[in-house]
């Protein structure tokens, strides 16, 4: 339940599978299997309220199946059309990665694929004003994202959205495996350049 010690909820059949790991990371991974209702969650707590500090949200992602639907990864918008929050990441119906909430969105071009049934590190931080994107540890993409103060009174879900993409009520809800995923405020942990993908949790920071 991480290292501040929050309780996440199990709904449905979230797994640990054993079959699909990063042998340097882990010995399972967690295992979702698209359906509305297999999801992890943690409830609303002001330690994933960032204010103004940096923050990033990151993990290791292998999809299973590509139907044509958004499908989110990690996400802690409010439901009102609001969308504050630290924002809903996780990839457009053609698999492209992309970060959306009330400050802005960043992602979703054709060079941001991730949804071709491979391992990946993917990996958004903002700090400042600047946003940016990473695949692999690869600089993908930068963006604007003002500075105002990031809160969110909804709980942090991991597998399907908490509010729809583009304004629609739909649980957009993600297939396949995720190992480490991770929300750390106060710090913007990767380089704006490229770098080295590692398995083991960062130093500084809070970390969830």
């Amino acid at each position: 339940s991480g290292v501040t010690g929050h309780t996440v909820t199990r709904n449905a059949d979230v797994i640990h599978d054993t079959a699909q790991y990063i042998a340097s990371i882990s010995s399972s991974s967690l295992y979702f299997d698209g359906s509305n209702d297999c999801y992890l969650q943690i409830a609303d707590h002001a330690d994933f309220d960032a204010g103004s500090s940096p923050y990033t949200i990151d993990c290791w992602i292998k999809n299973t199946t590509n139907d044509n639907h958004w499908k989110v990864v990690i996400d802690n918008r409010d439901g009102s059309n609001s969308h504050n929050g630290l924002g809903q990441f996780g990839a457009s119906p053609a698999g492209n990665l992309r970060l959306h909430n009330i400050h802005g969105t960043i992602g979703d071009t054709s060079d941001l694929l991730c949804w071709d049934g491979l391992w990946h590190h993917v990996a958004f931080q903002r700090s400042g004003d600047q946003t940016s994107l990473h695949i692999d540890g690869v600089f993908m993409l930068s963006g604007s994202h003002n500075n105002a103060s990031v809160q969110s009174t909804c709980p942090v879900r991991i597998g399907v959205s908490d509010y729809g993409l583009m304004g629609a009520n739909t649980d957009e809800p993600y297939t396949g495996y995720i190992v480490e995923p991770r929300i750390s405020i106060g710090i913007a942990r990767w380089c704006r350049t490229n770098f080295q993908v590692w398995g083991s949790p960062g130093r500084w920071g809070k970390t969830f």
